[in-house]
C-alpha cells in the first residue's frame, strides 16, 4: 500500500497508519470488485474551515464536520498504473478531534483513531449504520494487536 499521510505524529505514526490501513481494508472490504494489489491512499488533518469549505462544496452540507471520506472506487478500480489502484482521501477535522475528545472524556490520540477507523471502514465501502460502528468497535478493541 501507498499511503499518503498528512497527520500529526502524536496521533498516529505513518507505519502504523499504513498496517490499520492495510487490515480494514483487506478484511472490511465490501466493494463489488476485488481488492486492489497495489492501493494508493491519502490521509491527512485539516483545520475547521477547511473541512467545512470541503463539506459544502462536494457534500452539499455548509457546517463542519468530523471526518470525510471520499471513495473512489465506483464499480471498477480506475488505474494510475497497471495494478495501482487510488481508493480514496480521508479528511480528518484537527478542530474536532480536540473537542471531541474533551466532550467524550479521552485523549485527542484516542479521537483521532477512532475517526481514522471511521473513514477507512467507508473506504471499504460499509455505510453508516449498525455494521460499520461493530466493526469500528471489534477494529478499535484489537487495535494494539493490529498496528
Amino acid at each position: 500500500m501507498i499511503l499518503s499521510y498528512n497527520c500529526p505524529e502524536e496521533y498516529f505514526l505513518p507505519k502504523q497508519a499504513e498496517k490499520l490501513a492495510g487490515y480494514i481494508l483487506k478484511n472490511f472490504w465490501r466493494h463489488p470488485v476485488p481488492f486492489p494489489k497495489n492501493p494508493i491512499l491519502d490521509i491527512e488533518t485539516v483545520d475547521g474551515p477547511e473541512i467545512q469549505r470541503i463539506n459544502r462544496e462536494y457534500l452539499g452540507r455548509d457546517n463542519r464536520t468530523d471526518v470525510i471520506a471520499f471513495s473512489f472506487i465506483e464499480g471498477e478500480p480506475s488505474p494510475i498504473g497497471e495494478e495501482i489502484c487510488h481508493l480514496g482521501q480521508i479528511l480528518i477535522s484537527k478542530e474536532a478531534v480536540s473537542k471531541q475528545a474533551q466532550a467524550e472524556g479521552h485523549s485527542e490520540k484516542e479521537e483521532f483513531r477512532l475517526l481514522l477507523v471511521h473513514g477507512l471502514l467507508h473506504i471499504a465501502g460499509l455505510e453508516e449504520g449498525e455494521e460499520l460502528e461493530d466493526c469500528q468497535i471489534k477494529i478499535l478493541n484489537r487495535l494494539s494487536q493490529i498496528i
